[in-house]
């Protein structure tokens, strides 16, 4: 088995001797007895890389929170356990999705707490590999996994979701990839958590070219060159505007939502830049507002990624 970490112990101990307290958020209010913890639940997952640990209902709100999970979402969670990560978003949330653990015996206590719940058809859990399993279908990870297994999963999440998609993890950070959000949740008599949460950036490296016709202040069409540079949803780089070369500044990207700022002269006159637009494959469409110089006004903007150089 497995070692907890010490902070985490008194928690894996303490967890089978009080009942799961309910949630009582109006906006996301559970049923009475939706996650009730049953004496089934105290098999262990002995032998296993991850020990079973329940996630209290607090943390299960912050994750949605944090996430802003809604009924549209099919949510994936590794490492399952008892299954109430993926039964609340169903039964909270009117969502639907399935879970995937090594342990046969907390498999078969999560499809039966489903099936007491009615929410069988929509909660769904497997005996699974997590490393293994099909998460392409997700709008929504979760996962209470330790450190290593975290880091490990890193590469499968960010090759394999689509961008947009969301993860949320207890306690459990994703290395140098910075949580877009994080929060402290203190629960009544339990040792305080945190939630963390990413969206999977879409890829925006490359050079990409466009023209602006300025034509409410300019006579000519100017032609714009940007090589972005990205790790993970921060991106870096530099314009290439009349032959003069100047840098981004505020360059993200969330999910397919990319935006950017720069600072150039265009015809004697000072020009700030602000680019916000959507990302599908090797093309940019949204608009660009020009203020500093000029009057503030906003047009159509459309970027193409050219091919990389062999």
């Amino acid at each position: 088995m497995t070692n907890l970490p010490g902070r985490r112990m008194c928690r894996f101990i303490s967890v089978f001797l009080t009942a799961f307290v309910l949630m009582s958020a109006a906006s996301l209010s559970a049923p009475a007895g939706a996650q009730e913890v049953t004496p089934d639940v105290e098999e262990i997952s002995d032998g296993l890389d991850v020990p079973f640990v329940p996630s209290h209902a607090d943390v299960l709100k912050t994750m949605f929170e944090l996430t802003k999970a809604n009924k549209d979402d099919y949510v994936i969670d590794l490492g399952s356990g008892d299954g109430r990560i993926v039964i609340a978003a169903v039964k909270w949330l009117g969502a639907q999705g399935f879970g995937v653990d090594l342990n046969t015996k907390l498999v078969d206590i999560a499809n039966k707490r489903a099936q007491q719940q009615g929410v069988a058809d929509r909660a769904k859990f497997h005996v699974r590999d997590i490393f293994q399993t099909d998460i392409s279908k997700a709008s929504l990870v979760t996962m209470y996994l330790l450190p290593d297994i975290v880091l490990q999963l890193r590469p499968k999440l960010l090759s394999t979701l689509k961008p947009g998609t969301r993860i949320a993890s207890h306690d459990y950070h994703l290395g140098d990839w910075r949580p877009d959000h994080m929060r402290v949740v203190d629960s009544q008599g339990e040792e305080r958590s945190i939630v963390y949460a990413w969206t999977v950036p879409a890829k925006v490296a490359g050079k990409w070219t466009w023209d602006i016709a300025f034509s409410s202040y300019f006579n000519a069409v100017t032609p714009m060159q940007a090589d972005i540079e990205q790790r993970y949803q921060d991106l870096y780089g530099k314009m290439v505007v009349n032959g003069a070369v100047v840098p981004v500044r505020a360059a993200g990207v969330d999910g397919t939502k990319v935006s950017f700022t720069v600072t150039s002269e265009i015809d004697d006159v000072v020009v700030d830049q602000t680019y916000t637009g959507t990302i599908s494959g090797d093309e940019i469409t949204g608009t660009v507002r020009l203020s500093g110089s000029v009057k503030p006004v906003e047009i159509p903007w459309r970027a193409r990624r050219q091919p990389a150089s062999r």
